[in-house]
């Protein structure tokens, strides 16, 4: 049985091969290659099958005959080309075969933990000592950078799926555009916790080398602010109505592909059917990240819609069918890896226990009971205990104190200071009661940008978080009794907190990221690849 070791004598003979072409990779692999998160099995027909962080990244029958269909899938009936960019290297299998039948393979894996699994898994020694194969990772400093050579680019699905945000920048860096000739229009809300969103699809359209757009409401609210000190009595729905005919007229302009709107963008009805009429052969979509039992007006937009997507999953029930929807799908939030990152905090929005977010009915009574019986501690000073955010006014008396700056708004920039400033993050899911939200409908972003923080998170239990991350790398509490308990845990085992946070990071960089939710947007629309399948 193949061992994953650095005693592994299959990888001490293809490191020491890799080691003659490119000394500073082997040692960086040797170095910082691990079997954390990895396992390896043998399919039916005696491959290694590479298990990266609990998904197989192989068929467990025949990867061998899979190989085979994608290289001639890929390359077409031509003659074979001299060489081939393959991306990941999460399938030894297809790396084997690509070298047996091609005269050159150059690789790019953005893991080194894969590229270390899979040369303990398979023999390549031969094929380094030949220079046939040559191994690019990104995180390998001193690699000079890899050099571009027009050959064809292929991609195993799952290594795609594992590392996309990598197979984005590797076909910038070979001037490949998988989309290109797609035009996105983004329509965010005038405020609140889905306008951010905007900015954060527009930054993962650009890395996917969409043509996009982020229509802005400033100049329309300037206006709007002007006529009523003009006009006090102009009402709400002089807003609607210019909101449409702005976003209709940006749409002749720019003539997209698809017209991507979030949750409260203020498009009623007749809005989006001007808008329609406008935007001539755009698809619209719709994704609405909030709870559709808080904000019950989505089924009066939703049948407008060519494409719904939500964040509610199975809670929906019959709503969609009702609705007449029938190009509707489950599409949790997520995180923008260049905002929310791991980062020095100053010293203000630091805190040992910290909590970010509005002032819902709920939250105040949980953090009340928190402050008045639980923590902090007796004699502990009440900047230990933060709550950013607004929307706390007339709040209980043991709140003020912990107050940031007097319940302002925050920023999104200072929102991922915040997740970084606390030594434990607090995370509750607004709510209309004194208690966790029940039933737990959705999971929020904040849940996906503490991750990428890789903050130390304790969470109120929600029935979709197992679905979207791995035991142990969030502190969930079914209610709110046990949160006093639950911090005291994290704050006498602090390194308990930093691995999970680094689990989670790692998780949402993987599979969480807008990049992702765009690209599964553009496949369900039809104007990407279609959505990956297999293990």
């Amino acid at each position: 049985m193949t061992v994953l070791s650095n005693d592994n004598p299959t990888l001490i003979a293809n490191l020491r091969q890799l080691s003659e072409a490119n000394p500073s990779l082997a040692n960086f692999i040797r170095l910082y290659g691990s079997a954390e998160g990895l396992g390896l099995e043998r399919a039916e027909d005696g491959s290694p099958v590479l298990i990266v962080d609990g998904l197989s990244q192989d068929s467990r029958k025949n990867p061998l005959a899979d190989a085979q269909k994608l290289l001639a899938s890929a390359l077409g009936p031509k003659a074979a080309p001299t060489g081939i960019w393959l991306f990941g290297l999460g399938s030894p299998a297809t790396l084997s075969e690509a070298a047996r039948v091609l005269p050159a393979v150059s690789v790019y894996e953005p893991d080194p933990r894969v590229i270390w699994a899979a040369l303990c898994a398979r023999d390549f020694s031969q094929e380094f000592k030949t220079r046939k194969i040559t191994l690019y990772c990104p995180f390998d400093k001193a690699e000079g950078g890899l050099t571009p050579h027009p050959a064809p680019l292929i991609a195993h699905q799952s290594s795609k799926r594992r590392a996309l945000a990598a197979w984005v920048g590797l076909t910038g860096l070979l001037g490949r555009e998988p989309t290109a000739g797609v035009r996105l229009l983004i329509v965010p809300p005038f405020y609140g916790g889905s306008e951010p969103m905007g900015g954060f699809l527009l930054r993962a359209a650009n890395k996917l080398g969409l043509t996009a757009k982020l229509h802005g409401w400033s100049d329309l609210l300037s206006r709007r602010a002007a006529d009523l000190r003009n006009d006090p009595t102009a009402g709400a729905g002089d807003l609607m109505g210019a909101s449409a005919r702005e976003v209709a007229g940006a749409a002749k302009e720019f003539a997209p592909t698809l017209i991507l709107n979030l949750a409260q963008a203020p498009l009623d009805a007749q809005g989006l059917a001007l808008l329609r009429r406008e935007a001539k052969g755009a698809l619209l979509a719709f994704w609405f990240v909030e709870d559709f039992f808080r904000f019950k007006y989505v089924s009066q937009v939703a049948p407008a819609y060519d494409l719904f997507f939500h964040i509610q999953d199975r809670r929906l029930g019959d709503a969609p069918r009702l609705w007449g929807l029938s190009q509707c799908w489950y599409l949790p939030a997520a995180a923008d890896e260049e905002v929310f990152k791991p980062s020095e905090c100053p010293e203000r929005f630091r805190a040992t226990l910290s909590f970010s977010g509005a002032g819902y009915p709920n939250r105040r009574a949980i953090l009340a009971d928190l402050a008045l019986n639980g923590w902090p501690k007796t004699g502990r000073p009440a900047s230990e205990f933060k709550i950013f955010g607004s929307g706390w006014e007339g709040c209980p008396p043991s709140l003020k104190p912990h107050l940031f700056e007097g319940g302002r708004r925050i920023s999104t920039e200072e929102c991922a200071r915040v997740y970084n400033g606390g030594q434990i993050s607090l995370n509750i899911h607004s709510g209309d009661g004194t208690g966790f939200d029940r039933p737990s409908a959705f999971v929020n972003p904040r849940t996906f940008e503490l991750a990428c923080c890789g903050a130390a998170q304790i969470v109120d239990d929600r029935d979709l978080l197992a679905d979207l991350f791995e035991p142990g790398e969030l502190e969930t509490v079914p209610e709110p009794k046990l949160l006093p308990e639950a911090i005291d845990k994290h704050l006498a085992n602090p390194e308990l907190g930093q691995a999970m946070g680094q689990k989670a990071r790692r998780t949402v960089l993987s599979r969480h990221l807008y990049l992702h939710r765009l690209q599964y947007i553009l496949e369900r629309s039809g104007l990407s690849e279609k959505p990956p399948t297999g293990t």
